[in-house]
């Protein structure tokens, strides 16, 4: 059997139709890897068909003019990677809201610098779970597996020399569990959402009859559902931390080295009048630093962090005694500013940070100065909690006292949103460096 090109609108009636050499014809896919395999292209042939895999077998001895439909004959090769949009019997499936269908707009996200040194089998894998879940995201019923059918003697990568797969890389299982994990975070975080509203208005009920022993039982259920949901919502903030991790590994670090690595240095961060004392900031400063700790420890000393250390004492000397608040707020020439205390500090990148609050949440702006590329990175976020919950914890840290549920779980999103701040701009860097050495604008 073979395989054959028809164009879009072609009826074929016969075997006669499939040899037909008109224009628009049908063409022998087999015919067409011959073609390329004696060229002799030092053995290396690609093929990319993005196309449904259905096709028509001829049977003149039993079937007459009929056809009879049996899928994609496989193809073997000698010295060819092919890869199919889709296995055998399934169809390609496009994308109404752009030019290109879900396999070729997948294909060419992953054909990006910082992959393209990957051996080609690997690459083209990369892109089994994406394709699937864009095709269920555009169609419901739609079911598309990439597929390919490698004939290479050796490995072949579009960017020499090819990435040794040794060392602590992230695979694409590891990278599913995560997506697996959010997955089911995110599930979880919606029933219990669910849960937790029929248990208050179960509590309105309760308060409107005045059933005091019903309203107590019904409290500490929704106190119950309240832990639980926040238990959640950490469990999702930890996995998208995990997340940008393994990203970030893969983006090469920037072009530095471990004779010349990238060595940040992270300031307190600096409240607003309306607190009173430093121990919101404390907590979002040690998030930062170890959303450096974090990418540091796979940097194979390609980025260091550059402290004294995390204690309280550490972290009020700074902000008491070195100067850089005083002059950003003195309205000086910024970037002077922060060149200098990176060199002050031995590093040459520094983190800093501003945090405010209302009566309706928490919001907390983060600054990443790079000294080579005269750049600073922004990013803000707000944190919806009520200003009780805030001052409780507050309070407690500075005093030493318990803290609870809720002061608990805000402590844990403060440092959560703060490493996964820190490791997002990061990589949004470092990936911008690498496009900067390959020559993109």
């Amino acid at each position: 059997s073979h395989n054959y090109f028809v164009p879009v609108g072609r009826v074929i009636w016969d075997y006669a139709d499939l040899c037909d050499t008109s224009v628009a014809s049908p063409i022998s896919a087999q015919w067409a890897l011959r073609k390329l395999e004696t060229r002799g292209n030092k053995g290396v042939n690609i093929l990319i068909f993005d196309a449904c895999r259905e096709v028509i077998e001829v049977s003149l001895q039993t079937k007459g003019r009929g056809f009879e439909r049996k899928g994609f004959t496989e193809m073997h090769s000698n010295g060819s990677f092919i890869a199919y949009a889709a296995a055998p019997g399934q169809s390609s499936w496009g994308n109404p809201q752009g030019r290109n269908s879900v396999y070729t707009a997948q294909l060419l996200q992953t054909l990006k610098p910082g992959q393209d040194d990957l051996p080609i089998p690997l690459l083209f894998q990369q892109l089994h779970v994406p394709v699937a879940e864009a095709a269920k995201r555009q169609y419901a019923a739609a079911v598309q597996d990439p597929w390919e059918n490698n004939g290479l003697k050796g490995n072949f990568c579009f960017r020499a020399p090819c990435r040794s797969l040794t060392g602590p890389r992230i695979s694409q299982v590891d990278l599913k569990k995560e997506q697996q994990a959010r997955q089911q975070a995110e599930a979880e975080k919606r029933r219990l959402a669910a849960e937790n509203a029929k248990l208050q208005e179960q509590v309105r009920q309760a308060q409107q009859a005045k059933n005091d022993a019903v309203l107590n039982r019904l409290l500490q259920a929704e106190e119950n559902a309240e832990k639980r949901r926040l238990a959640a919502e950490n469990a999702f903030n930890e996995a998208k931390i995990r997340t940008q991790i393994a990203k970030s590994i893969r983006a090469n670090f920037g072009r530095y080295s471990a004779s010349d690595p990238l060595k940040v240095y992270v300031m307190p961060f600096m409240s607003s009048d309306r607190f009173t004392d430093s121990e919101i900031g404390r907590i979002a400063w040690v998030g930062a630093m170890d959303g450096i700790r974090d990418i540091a420890s796979f940097s194979a000393g390609r980025m260091k962090l550059v402290y004294y250390n995390s204690s309280r004492k550490a972290f009020e000397n700074d902000l008491q005694r070195d100067s850089f608040w005083r002059d950003m707020r003195s309205g000086s020439n910024i970037k002077s500013i922060l060149k200098g205390t990176v060199n002050r500090k031995g590093s040459n990148a520094l983190i800093y940070g501003l945090y405010d609050g209302d009566d309706y949440g928490l919001e907390i702006t983060v600054y990443f100065y790079f000294k080579y590329d005269y750049l600073i990175l922004k990013t803000r976020d707000r944190i919806k909690t009520t200003w009780d919950v805030v001052m409780g914890l507050s309070r407690n840290k500075k005093a030493g006292g318990r803290l609870t549920y809720r002061q608990k779980a805000l402590q844990r999103k403060i440092h959560a949103k703060m490493t996964l701040a820190i490791v997002s701009l990061l990589r949004k860097y470092m990936e911008a460096r690498e496009f900067k050495a390959w020559g993109i604008k």
